[in-house]
Order: C-alpha cells, then structure tokens, then sequence
C-alpha cells in the first residue's frame, strides 16, 4: 500500500470521526434544548401557579384543606382563560394575614357548602360558629346573630321551667380608634394598620387605614325590651346551648335550676357582648378591607370616604356588640 492509500485511508476516518463527533454535539444539542424549553415552561407553569393559587376539587376534599372562614362567590368568567386556572373550582388569597377562599359559582353546588340565606355572585360570606359547612351572608350576618341569641335566651328560660323572662339590650359604642385599640387586645387592627402595602393597595388603603384611626366622640345607643310569658315548671330540662354555650353565668343558672331543689325562684343575668361575638374585631376590619378594596377596583371614581362611609359597618357592629350588654331577667 503506498502513501497516498494510507493517507486516504486516514483522511477518511479522521472525516468519520469528525462527523461522529459532529453528529453527537447535535443530538446533546437538541437534548439540552429540549430539557432547556420544558424547564422554562415548568418554571413559568410554576410561577402561574403561584401567582393565581388555583384550588381544585381533589384538593378542597382533601382532609389536609382547611376551608377558609371568609368566602366570597365570584364568576369562573373571570379567570376562564388562564391556563393553569382551568378545571379549578377557585383560588385562595391572603388578604391582610386572613386566607380567603374565593369559589367560583359554578362550584358551589360541587363545594357542598349551604350558603345563607342565598347565594349570590359577588358576594362575601363568613363561616358559620357551629357548623363549617354553613356560611352566612356578611351584609345580615349580626342582625341573624342577634336573633338567634334572643331566641336561645327565651329556649334557656322555657327549658328551665320560667314563668316569665325579659330580656333588655342594652347596646352603645363610642366611635373612637382608642376605644378599638383597647378592645383589640391582640393589637392585630393596629398590626393591619402599619402594615406594608399589598398587591391590592392603592391610595384608597391608605386613606381606609387613615380613617380607621380617626378619633370621632359620636355615640351611637340602641336598646329595647322584650318580654315573654310562660306557664311555668317545676321539672326543668337542659337546654342545648349554641351561643351561650361557654357563658359561664348561663351555664351555673342552668345547674342551679337542673341539680338543685328548684329553690331559685327570680334571677337578673347580665351577658356580655364579647362572650358571644359574632366575629372578631380584626375580621370584621379584614372584610371591609376587601369590600373597600374592590369597590375602589370596580369603580375608581368613586373617593375613599365614600366606600369607607358603606364599608366600615361591620368593624363598628363587632365594637358595638363588643360593648353591648343583654340584661337576662327570670322569674320561676
């Protein structure tokens, strides 16, 4: 074999090689491309994920998901187009240190929830304090309360053998952040206040949080009477107890009259507000939040005094039936 065979020879493997070489940098090429565009999409899927939070149903029926206690009722329209969003029931969000769950209203019937008294697009409902899968509308929720806790009194009076009970409100408040300050004695209000702005906050949450430390001196006073009449008992029965159940006034009125020799024949009870809140103080100013925070989204024209003169009720129903009274009279 002569020179020119053996260096044609070479020269062929050195091109084989070449292209061998060649051929496997395109296959880790394409490879590590691919593995670089599906970690791309992984990793904008996951920010998707983590920006809207959607909730599934696999999710929400698992025994590891706590169900938020304010939920609000929201069109599946508005998020019918993100991708990461599609086959959820809703989303969850933080809102001023409180989650809330908000469930699409095609979902309802799926969630199981019994909503009270209807259910209605747009609107925010708080959990209800005996049972978690009944939830009540935020605009009548103290009125419902108020009634139920009138009702109870006149059961305990009818279940204890009474010839007669009257029950008096006696409800004020003093419209002063002092007086909510002292009140909140978890300092979480004061906490909200100060707290950094959110993804939702706009001047409008400055000025809501700017009115919710306004000193004002009005009072606001309401109270009226009812009186009930029975025919009486001496065989008194425990009655089931809901809203007073951890009163302790209530609940050594009922042994008294249960393991005693029936010898309590009149007895005037004052009740607390705050031992039978409706909800907390802080709940009450995370829901206004919300409402005054998306009524400033829906309509930007509208000004921060005006939402707050609708919004702030709730907060001021919490300190009001923190500071009111039921006067409990008995006579067996």
């Amino acid at each position: 074999m002569n020179n020119n065979e053996t260096n044609g020879k070479k020269s062929d493997k050195t091109k084989e090689t070449i292209s061998n070489v060649l051929k496997k940098t395109s296959e880790a090429s394409k490879k590590a491309a691919k593995v670089l565009s599906e970690k791309v999409k992984q990793d904008s899927h996951d920010r998707k994920i983590k920006k809207y939070k959607p909730l599934f149903l696999k999710e929400f029926k698992s025994k590891n998901f706590n169900i938020p206690n304010i939920i609000k009722i929201v069109d599946d329209a508005v998020r019918r187009d993100i991708d990461v969003c599609e086959g959820a029931i809703g989303w969850t969000k933080v809102v001023k240190g409180t989650e809330v769950l908000y469930l699409y209203d095609e979902a309802v019937q799926a969630s199981g929830i019994e909503f009270i008294p209807n259910v209605g697009c747009d609107q925010l409902y708080y959990v209800d304090h005996f049972d978690r899968k009944r939830f009540i509308k935020v605009d009548c929720i103290f009125e419902r309360a108020h009634s139920e806790k009138l009702a109870e009194l006149e059961r305990i009076a009818f279940s204890l053998g009474a010839k007669s009970c009257l029950i008096e409100i006696d409800e004020s408040n003093l419209d002063s952040f002092e007086q909510t300050k002292r009140a909140n004695t978890n300092n979480t209000t004061k906490k909200s206040v100060q707290a950094k702005k959110s993804e939702l906050s706009t001047k409008s949450d400055i000025d809501f949080t700017r009115k919710a430390e306004t000193v004002t001196t009005q009072k606001n006073t309401r109270s009226g009477t009812t009186r009930i009449n029975f025919d009486g008992s001496n065989t008194p029965t425990r009655p089931t107890l809901k809203w007073f159940a951890n009163d302790d006034i209530i609940k050594n009125l009922i042994e008294m009259r249960c393991n005693g020799n029936n010898s309590v024949r009149s007895r005037i009870l004052t009740l607390e507000g705050s031992t039978s809140a409706t909800m907390s103080q802080s709940i009450a100013y995370t829901i206004d939040y919300i409402l005054a925070s998306e009524a400033k989204l829906n309509a930007p024209k509208v000004t921060a005094s005006q939402i707050n003169k609708s919004t702030v009720s709730l907060t001021t129903k919490a300190i009001k039936e923190s500071n009111s009274r039921l006067i409990f009279e008995l006579e067996f």
